[in-house]
């Protein structure tokens, strides 16, 4: 336990020293090396169809189809306890398929029900996000907002396509995106 806890201090002293400069650190794993939002692995290898998408997030309030065989499933939520500090920052989340069956290939996430890992959800402290092990990158957009880019352990660091975790000055996650498009 003593372990443990020096170790969550340590790592809390490096993400604090690295703010805003973009750097990378990589801990351990204790929710997978996968990305998966409410089970579903993001970004591939799985695919899914819709019958998958509306059993893991529920009835979409609208599906839009892009020219590139992009389909995206719209989802207008309206958290029912929001959190202190908390300010969505768009009024809908998106889950986006390639070819109605297929990996899914983007999303964007600003209301609670979208449980990333078992563990972290829109709404939670963005030092939650380093409980998901794996390498990280911090970003500083002023005014105390900022992101953190997550890889999974065992990925390539090619933070292109690695989700971001966005938060207010409050420290309170409001986003959640990947794109793999």
């Amino acid at each position: 336990m003593r372990q443990i806890l020096l170790t969550v201090c340590a790592m809390m002293l490096l993400v604090i020293q690295s703010h805003g400069q973009g750097h990378s650190t990589e801990i351990s794993a204790p929710y997978g090396s996968e990305f998966t939002i409410n089970g579903l692995i993001i970004g591939g290898p799985a695919e899914y169809g819709e019958e998958d998408l509306i059993a893991a997030f529920g009835q979409p309030d609208n599906v839009l189809y892009d020219y590139s065989g992009v389909y995206t499933y719209v989802y207008n939520r309206d958290m029912t306890e929001k959190p202190g500090g908390y300010v969505p920052v768009m009024n809908h989340s998106e889950i986006a398929v390639f070819n109605r069956h297929g990996p899914i290939v983007g999303v964007y996430i600003v209301d609670d029900g979208f449980v990333i890992n078992g563990h972290i959800e829109v709404g939670d402290p963005i030092s939650k996000v380093y409980d998901l092990g794996g390498k990280f990158k911090t970003h500083d957009y002023g005014d105390g907002d900022g992101g953190i880019l997550w890889c999974p352990p065992g990925r390539s660091d090619d933070w292109i396509v690695c989700p971001e975790f966005t938060y207010n000055e409050n420290g309170i996650i409001d986003s959640i995106s990947f794109w793999s498009f």
